[in-house]
């Protein structure tokens, strides 16, 4: 069984070695979110509307802080594309309100200290 801390590293990583191959960040965008839906498959968690909205809010922040904290080891690559990427699903979330906003503000305030 995978933490889902390994999974956000493992997804960074995934994103970062397609963006170097290719230097596209939409492929790169979408190995992140393959890597997510993949580990999400082997815990036995049914991906229907995409990780933002399929994973609870405790295992969304859990990989999402390991993602920032995975960027942060990397302070000259440009992640831009995958941090709004990230904000924009989470804000989706949060306004649906499937998650509170607090936890939304806290995320977003952790990924642009260690994103941006």
């Amino acid at each position: 069984m995978q933490t889902w801390d390994e999974v956000g590293n493992r997804a960074f990583q995934m994103c970062c070695r397609i963006y170097r191959k290719t230097e596209d960040y939409d492929e790169a965008i979408q190995g992140f979110d393959e890597e997510i839906a993949e580990a999400m498959e082997a815990n036995g968690i049914e991906f229907d509307s995409g990780w933002n909205y399929d994973l609870s809010t405790e295992n969304i922040v859990i990989l999402l802080k390991a993602v920032g904290n995975a960027n942060a080891a990397e302070p000259d690559w440009d992640m831009s594309p995958l941090h709004t990427h990230i904000i924009n699903a989470i804000f989706e979330v949060m306004e649906s309100g499937m998650m509170d906003k607090n936890i939304y503000e806290e995320l977003e305030k952790h990924l642009n200290s260690s994103m941006l």
